[in-house]
């Protein structure tokens, strides 16, 4: 892991002028490697109780929660209804929060399962290369 951040401009500039027409050559990789770290782009991860919280604030959640306000000042007498109004509100957030959690796991794995190539001159001779 690096930990700088490299503009693409600076990468390409060091690279076209240290690079020859026959590409790079294998010995020099592990020592671009830990200078410039990998090729890639990571994907922002978000927090997923974060995104639970923010599941509260919809439109639908907050009607909801302005109905169990006013059916426990309504009906203080009977706290049932309220009760089944703030189940129902959590059901319907936890379950939207769950199949979007499942849904980004199945992409992960989905995307651990592909492997990307990349073409690449390598030692004067285009090859394929596993991308990371």
């Amino acid at each position: 892991q690096v930990d700088r951040v490299v503009s693409l401009h600076e990468v390409a500039k060091s690279t076209a002028q240290a690079t020859p027409p026959t590409g790079l050559v294998s010995s020099q990789i592990p020592g671009l490697r830990a200078e410039y770290g990998f090729n890639e782009v990571l994907p922002p991860r978000n927090n997923i109780y974060a995104d639970l919280a923010k599941r509260y604030m919809q439109p639908v959640p907050l009607l909801m929660l302005v109905a169990i306000i006013l059916s426990a000042a309504i009906q203080q007498s009977e706290w049932l209804s309220f009760a089944l109004l703030f189940v129902e509100l959590n059901l319907i957030v936890y379950s939207s929060w769950k199949s979007e959690v499942n849904t980004a796991s199945a992409i992960d794995s989905l995307q651990d399962t592909l492997a990307p190539e990349i073409d690449c001159k390598r030692d004067g001779e285009w090859t394929s290369i596993k991308a990371r």
